[in-house]
This record gives structure tokens, C-alpha cells and sequence, in this order.
């Protein structure tokens, strides 16, 4: 018999078993995290519209979906959407209908914070039912209050149901591994993951079950128990799983199946005809989007893969598997975007959950010298955020000082107390200390700097403001609403009105030619960026009107500065 078959079903500490956690006493918890990461992922959300294409995509698949009745083929304005699979349309279509029969922006995210929301009860449920319902509670915390989860769950798009999917599979596998419920509830749970992960196909495709597998093996051969890869029975897993997924793809056809899971999957993994990116992409995205908890993350992962850890199997060992596997799929792919990898924060919150768990609770914490020298270094990290923070907003946006100078002080106030506490060994104030100032910090993200991002920022380009100082438009540059000389290919047509037929939810349809007329023919100069191919498209007198005057190349997209000639 391997080490694995012989696994007791607690997990984390010598000689402790955790309780059971019956429905009774997880229900009171349950209801505070579904608010508090509810209340946290709709914090100002009426006051930030789409900010990406594949939000405004999303959105109006579902709008098309809801106006012209659900169809197997997906349609966004007036086209096949044959780059993505249907349930996320089907989602956003459900809740605009549910809401009253029209989409918006806030609507539109209805699925995806259902999702984050769901994900952080498996969590809590997943941690409490192993380890403890303080450590559950922490890892929750430290799953919501990231930036990356933050902004999924505020964004129409299949990466948050996704990860919930990823998610559910995952602890269910791993409650099953552990025999920590009776059989035939385990059963359950495992049916009800796999129609989960035949969802999370018509989601996103086949990575929603290449991801979990590759866990579980991983795990499976680090703990030498291949021979138990029957336990969550795999093939009864993917039959139900293709009897979810299978149906859509066949109505939608061979042309489709082919495209969408060779080009893609295996050619857009392999060469990235899009979203290149070099190695040490990853790593600098966990740090600016797991923050500011990503500096507890070297010890919090060391902790998983220490001696104790692997010796045990249990659950901080298996979110260490989960962080690797996911992460090191994706960092074998050429193509790279930060919400590839939102399957593995539930992970990261979870190590660094118990890591604090251990904090408190234990007088010899595994890596403490390290954890405590993250604790000082996170001290620092936050007085130089208050100080850099609160010179950059007096020196570029003063307008915006008075109003963040008392976020920057209480983070500088909260700096000192860590320090303090670190230094003195008062484990409480620190851990609570460091929970208030996130708490600061995640308001200041999602209900201030987020909002006047939007504004500010959003459909703005490195280029536009290049091409701006090159024509010396001071007032191009600046991007003030009034008076637009514009017009963006980007899904975004406020604040900024465009040239542009866009459809409800911003996205481009085509160029208008009797307003672009208009305004070529007006006796003040103006100039137009916009992508080459919609260039291409329009008639030949009105290409003939104007000058190239410049062209960038900006996310792989060739824009052209037009100027009218005089």
C-alpha cells in the first residue's frame, strides 16, 4: 500500500482531525462571505462601464442572443461569433432577462459576480471542512480582496465562472482523495463537478478539464498514488462532462469544432497569433495583481512544498500542486494574458490563508523567519506607496489629491502599527492591522481609482497621445469629452464620442462616412485614428481626401493618423 492510500482524511496538522462541517453550522458563515464578497465585487460598479473588447463582445452576444431568441450559433452584431463557445452569451442573455429584458452594464456582470461569489463559498467550505473555519475565513479574504479576482468578477466574461468551475472540480477531487465524506456523498459531489467542468467547455473549451487533470495527477504522482486515479472516477467524469458539452458542439458543426479546437487551442498555445508574451510575464503579473498579498507568497509556497507539507499530502501540499500545475501550463504557452491564470489565485489565497492561520495559532510557524521578513518588508512596501503615492497625485493629478491624501495617510499609519506589531510579536494587532489597511486599500481600487480609471484612461493608447504631442493638439492629448477629434477602433464611445456606427454596447460596426465627411469638411483641422482595414473599406473619393500623417502599430493593430488635406 502507497503512502497515499494510507492518507488520514484531516490534512494540515499532526494528530488533528478536523470536525465535520455539517450544513447547520457552515450555513451562518456561508451567508456573511456570500455578502461580503458580493458587497466588495459590486462596490461602484454602477459608475464603471466596459473597458475591453471582450466585455463589450460578451455583452452584446448576450444582447443579440436576448433580442433575437437563443440560437446555436452566437452572433455579435449581425456576425458568427466563431471564436468563442455560447454559455457565456447564454449567461448574460438569462440575466438581462431576468432583470427585465434589457442588457447593460451592470446586468452583464450579474454571471461573473454569481461566479466569484460561489468560488469564494467553495473556498470557505473547502478550507473549513479540512483545516479551519479562521483559516477558511482568511483565505476567502485574501481571495477577494486581490485586484486580479476583484476585476473579473466585475467584468461580462467567462475567466470568473471558469475558475469557479476549475474550483468546485478541484476540491470535490481533493475531498474525495482524502475519503474526508462517506462515500456516496462523495459520489455526488463528483457528478455535480463534472457536469461543472462540461459547463466550464462551453466556457472556454477543453483547458477547463486539462487544468484539473493535470492537478490531480500532479498531485497524485508527487504522493506516489497513481494507482488511485480511479478515486474520482475519471471516465464516469468525462462522459458526464461530453454529455454537457458534447450536444452544442455537434448542432454548431464540424467547421466550428475544427477551427475553435485547432486554431484556437493547440495553435494559439503553441505559437501565439496573439497576446505574445516572454516568461517572466507571469511572475510580474501575480506581484501587481495578487497584491499587496504576493509578498507573503514565497513563504506561503515554500511552506507548501516544505518537509512537513509533503510528508502529510494534505491540503497545503495540494494547493502548492495547484499552483504549479496551473501555472506552469500556462507558462509553457506562448500566448499570455493576466486572467489565464485566474484558476490558480483560489490556490495562492488558500497557502497564504493557512500561512496566516499558522501565524496565529502556532508558536513555531514553518518558514517564519521568512513569513516575519515579509511582514517587515510589506511595512516598507506601504509607507513608500503612502509617500510615492500621495507625491504622484500632487505632482500629475492635484485635482485628485485632497480627496486620496486621507487613503495614503491611513496606509502610512497602518505601515507603522505593522511594523510594530511584527517587531514586538503581537500577532493579533499585526494580522488585523494588515486586514484593515487591504480593506483601505481594496476601496481605494474598486470604488475610487478604478472609476476615474474608466474615465480617464480606458480607450486612451500610449499611441493617441504620441500622435497627439506630434500634431501639437494639446486638447487630443488631454482627451477632454468636449470637442472630440477621434475616432477609436476601441469598444469605448464614452466619454469620448466617436466617427464611428458602434452598436449599444460600444463595439465597432463601421465607420460612419457621411459624419466623417462632416467632419473632414469643417474649416478647423482635425485628425482620425483609425485602424487600417475600416481605412480600406471606405470609398476611394473619401481615402482620397485626407493624408496619412502617421501609423503605429498598437496591440498588433495597425492605426492611422488622417488628416484632411487643405
Amino acid at each position: 500500500m502507497s503512502d497515499a492510500d494510507s492518507l488520514p482524511p484531516s490534512n494540515n496538522q499532526p494528530g488533528r482531525v478536523a470536525a465535520p462541517l455539517t450544513l447547520r453550522r457552515a450555513l451562518p458563515a456561508a451567508l456573511l462571505i456570500a455578502a461580503a464578497a458580493g458587497a466588495s465585487f459590486t462596490l461602484a460598479i454602477r459608475n464603471v462601464s466596459f473597458w475591453t473588447h471582450d466585455e463589450a463582445r460578451c455583452a452584446q452576444g448576450g444582447r443579440e442572443q436576448l433580442r433575437d431568441g437563443f440560437s446555436v450559433k452566437i452572433n455579435v452584431n449581425g456576425k458568427w461569433e466563431h471564436t468563442k463557445p455560447p454559455l457565456v452569451f447564454y449567461m448574460v442573455a438569462v440575466a438581462g432577462w431576468i432583470t427585465g429584458g434589457k442588457i447593460n452594464d451592470i446586468n452583464a456582470r450579474i454571471p461573473s459576480i454569481i461566479a466569484a461569489m460561489a468560488t469564494a463559498l467553495i473556498v470557505y467550505l473547502f478550507v473549513a471542512g479540512l483545516a479551519s473555519r479562521r483559516a477558511a475565513v482568511f483565505s476567502v479574504f485574501f481571495f477577494i480582496s486581490n485586484y486580479l479576482v476583484s476585476n473579473a468578477a466585475r467584468s461580462p466574461s467567462m475567466d470568473m465562472s471558469l475558475t469557479f468551475t476549475i474550483t468546485a472540480y478541484l476540491a470535490a477531487a481533493f475531498v474525495v482523495l482524502q475519503k474526508a465524506v462517506p462515500a456516496r456523498r462523495g459520489n455526488v459531489l463528483l457528478v455535480l463537478a463534472y457536469a461543472g467542468l462540461g459547463a466550464g467547455i462551453l466556457l472556454k473549451g477543453i483547458v477547463a478539464i486539462v487544468l484539473p487533470a493535470l492537478v490531480v495527477l500532479l498531485y497524485l504522482v508527487m504522493r506516489r498514488g497513481l494507482g488511485r486515479f480511479r478515486e474520482p472516477k475519471p471516465f464516469i467524469g468525462l462522459a458526464v462532462a461530453a454529455l454537457v458539452a458534447a450536444p452544442w458542439f455537434i448542432l454548431a458543426g464540424w467547421e466550428f469544432v475544427q477551427g475553435f479546437f485547432w486554431k484556437h487551442h493547440a495553435v494559439r498555445y503553441l505559437s501565439a497569433f496573439d497576446h505574445a508574451r516572454p516568461l517572466w510575464y507571469y511572475p510580474i503579473q501575480i506581484c501587481a495583481t495578487f497584491g499587496p498579498h504576493f509578498i507573503f507568497l514565497p513563504a506561503a509556497v515554500a511552506a507548501g512544498f516544505g518537509r512537513e507539507s509533503r510528508k502529510q499530502g494534505g491540503l497545503r501540499f495540494f494547493a502548492a500542486i495547484w499552483v504549479v500545475g496551473v501555472w506552469g501550463f500556462f507558462l509553457l504557452s506562448a500566448a499570455k494574458r493576466d486572467v489565464y491564470i485566474l484558476p490558480v489565485y483560489p490556490a495562492l489565497a488558500i497557502l497564504v490563508g493557512l500561512m496566516f492561520e499558522d501565524y496565529l495559532s502556532k508558536e513555531r510557524v514553518p518558514f517564519g523567519t521568512l513569513f516575519k521578513g515579509s511582514f517587515l518588508f510589506m511595512s516598507v512596501f506601504l509607507a513608500a506607496f503612502a509617500v510615492v503615492g500621495s507625491w504622484f497625485l500632487y505632482r500629475e493629478w492635484p485635482q485628485y489629491f485632497p480627496e486620496y491624501l486621507i487613503y495614503c495617510t491611513l496606509t502610512l499609519i497602518g505601515s507603522a502599527v505593522l511594523a510594530f506589531a511584527v517587531f514586538k510579536d503581537r500577532r493579533p494587532l499585526a494580522v488585523s492591522t494588515y486586514f484593515v489597511v487591504c480593506l483601505v486599500l481594496l476601496f481605494m481600487w474598486t470604488g475610487r481609482i478604478a472609476v476615474k480609471m474608466d474615465y480617464h484612461h480606458s480607450s486612451i493608447k500610449p499611441d493617441a497621445r504620441r500622435i497627439a504631442a506630434r500634431v501639437r493638439d494639446a486638447e487630443l492629448a488631454t482627451m477632454r469629452p468636449a470637442r472630440p477629434k477621434l475616432v477609436f477602433y476601441l469598444n469605448r464611445p464614452k466619454p469620448i464620442p466617436c466617427l464611428a456606427d458602434l452598436d449599444e454596447f460600444g463595439r465597432f460596426k463601421k465607420v460612419n462616412e457621411s459624419a466623417l465627411r462632416d467632419f473632414l469638411s469643417r474649416p478647423k483641422p482635425g485628425y482620425v485614428l483609425m485602424r487600417d482595414k475600416y481605412f480600406r473599406r471606405l470609398p476611394l473619393e473619401l481615402r482620397m481626401s485626407v493624408d496619412i500623417t502617421d501609423a503605429t502599430i498598437s496591440d498588433n493593430r495597425v492605426m492611422l493618423l488622417l488628416e484632411p488635406k487643405r
